[in-house]
């Protein structure tokens, strides 16, 4: 991850007195296993209408639109679709607006990279965040969260699973959670 596009988010999360939470591929290889990743997800929670508050001094801090119309698919889909000029990284900055992705953020903590800090979710917030969308790379990413940090609050996980579950009426997020656990606490035994 090039250090000048971690230094110029932190710069520009602090002009605009917004806090965030790295998520994602990156926070993942931070906290768990390295893996490939191309872009930056960024969790940040703020009013609908301050949007072009945070938006206009992105470009101050070497950040723009990967699209013309980015505002227009922010309104859509609330992701900024957001590209650092000089490193040519991708910024994803998701707008997060449920009290658990304000927790996230509240209980992040914050890692050196490259000489910089950077605010990363829990590894136990980070596996909601992947149990919730279902994807093969993200069981991995969990599996390896779980080799790196064996002491996690698994009540807390599990519980904030089943409330996602519940609430999009998809038990399998719940079963595909606990099929890895499971396999992670029997490989743990042996």
């Amino acid at each position: 991850m090039p250090r000048e596009c971690l230094r110029d988010l932190n710069r520009w999360l602090k002009a605009v007195r917004v806090k965030g939470a790295i998520i994602g591929g990156v926070a993942t290889a931070l906290l768990g296993t390295a893996r490939a990743t191309h872009d930056v997800d960024l969790l940040i929670v703020i009013e609908d209408d301050e949007w072009g508050d945070v938006v206009e001094p992105a470009k101050r801090f070497g950040f723009e639109f990967r699209a013309p119309d980015g505002m227009e698919f922010a309104r859509q889909s609330r992701v900024l679709l957001m590209q650092h000029r000089s490193s040519r990284v991708e910024v994803d900055v998701i707008l997060g607006q449920l009290d658990f992705e304000r927790d996230v953020i509240a209980r992040s903590k914050k890692i050196k990279v490259e000489g910089i800090l950077v605010p990363v979710a829990t590894p136990e917030d980070l596996i909601i965040l992947k149990a919730v969308p279902r994807r093969p790379n993200d069981f991995a990413d969990i599996y390896g969260l779980l080799e790196q940090h064996p002491k996690l609050d698994l009540q807390r996980v599990r519980k904030i699973s089943g409330d996602f579950a519940a609430l999009l009426e998809c038990p399998e997020i719940v079963e595909d959670l606990e099929r890895v656990l499971s396999q992670f606490l029997r490989k743990r035994k042996k």
